[in-house]
């Protein structure tokens, strides 16, 4: 095991380093592309998300829309055992 880090070492001595201006540059450049990445991803995102929704809404429109708050309940017709007909709606309950 000792023999594996003299060896490891001596190898180290034979690399070459990036200057100090080097490194700078690499650093710049590393930064720019993620940043450039990082917009790319929000921008191709942002469009797809927004076509989906788009997509959606043109699949799925609701119709109206009832904003009241409460539920709505339609008439409905009820037949009796002798097959007569009754309409039956719903009253609200006053408060």
């Amino acid at each position: 095991m000792a023999n594996f880090f003299k060896e490891s070492l001596v190898e180290l001595e034979h690399v070459v380093w990036p200057t100090h201006i080097e490194t700078k540059n690499f650093f710049r450049t590393v930064v720019m592309i993620i940043v450039a990445m990082t917009i790319f991803t929000y921008l191709l995102t942002l469009i797809f998300s927004n076509s989906l929704f788009g997509l959606r809404g043109w699949i799925h429109t609701p119709g109206t829309a009832d904003l009241s708050g409460s539920p709505t309940i339609e008439p409905i017709n009820i037949t009796t055992d002798s097959g007569e007909e009754i309409k039956v709606s719903a009253e609200p309950v006053p408060q």
